[in-house]
């Protein structure tokens, strides 16, 4: 959660489940606590805030299928407990982490994938999204509470655990650090857009301060990288170790689930134009310069990929 001002103090609240104590900034107020909880609508009526960044929730494919309930608590319940106090308590406007995950199975010659492809989801990951992102719509509908919804592709950096589709770089890495060959499942040729956790700071910024609000994007790079390529290209290695059988949670799930693990993410070039920039870099030049010689990942020494989102239009 944080003020829409620059000046204004930062309050993050978290519940630890995933994230670290060390990782919270000095100049930062901290509340642990669940999302779902009353003291976190008690934080909001106190802390008298302009905006909410909400990325709280259950974020594992996997987990969503194997206890759709919990994944429901975690999603719909956490959001619209945080809208239910930014309504009662004033605050102006809600910054949203969705997923590429809402569209579900995407055929290849709809790729890139623009925001107004119809959403079928096909996990309950993926349809707890969708459903947070139509509370979210209708609160600005009958409330007047402003939004800014981001659809992430597959995030990777600093902190990373080794879950979810951006993960993979960090298995890289940590391959490399241990210094071993990564190992790439199949044939490497699974593809996925990866985007830099900054990049994505730096866009929920952004949208805090953009005149433009009510809006639904994309926030990737749009571009396709190969987790081969991945492990090849920004690693400088060439001597991957490859073995056919699948990852544990692709085994464990049917085909029908696994096209939401396995999704070519590939975003919306059309929506990164009108957000402002035509020179995105290639994700895998920037995945080499974030990422130092012994395989850690470090923060990127280039200009942000993401411009001004006042200039997004629907």
């Amino acid at each position: 959660m944080t003020g829409l001002l620059s000046s204004e103090t930062v309050t993050i609240l978290d519940d630890l489940s995933a994230g670290r104590l060390e990782n919270i900034p000095d100049d930062a107020n901290f509340v642990c606590c669940d999302v779902k909880s009353p003291l976190a609508r008690d934080v909001v009526k106190n802390g008298h805030f302009d905006a909410i960044v909400h990325l709280a929730a259950q974020t594992m494919v996997p987990a969503s299928m194997e206890d759709p309930k919990k994944d429901m608590e975690d999603n719909i319940e956490g959001t619209v407990n945080i809208l239910e106090a930014a309504r009662k308590y004033g605050v102006k406007r809600i910054i949203f982490s969705s997923s590429a995950a809402v569209y579900g199975d995407i055929a290849p010659e709809c790729l890139p994938v623009k925001e107004t492809e119809p959403l079928r989801p096909v996990s309950f990951y993926g349809l707890s999204k969708m459903t947070c992102e139509n509370y979210i719509r209708l609160y600005q509908k009958a409330y007047g509470l402003s939004y800014v919804i981001f659809r992430f592709a597959n995030v990777y950096g600093e902190r990373q655990g080794n879950g979810g589709e951006g993960g993979v770089v960090s298995i890289f890495a940590r391959q490399l650090a241990e210094g071993k060959s990564p190992t790439v499942y199949g044939n490497g040729q699974q593809t996925r857009d990866f985007i830099y956790a900054g990049d994505i700071s730096n866009g929920i910024r952004k949208a805090l301060f953009s005149e433009t609000a009510n809006i639904t994007c994309n926030l990737s790079t749009g571009r396709e990288v190969t987790v081969k390529d991945a492990a090849d290209g920004c690693f400088g290695c060439r001597a991957c170790q490859s073995r056919s059988a699948m990852p544990r949670q692709e085994k464990e799930i049917s085909s029908g689930q696994r096209c939401a693990v396995r999704w070519r993410e590939n975003i919306s070039a059309g929506r990164r134009k009108r957000i402002g920039r035509k020179d995105w870099n290639e994700p895998i030049l920037i995945l080499k310069k974030n990422i130092e010689e012994n395989g850690t990942l470090c923060r990127p020494q280039t200009e942000s990929l993401l411009p001004a989102c006042k200039q997004i239009r629907r």
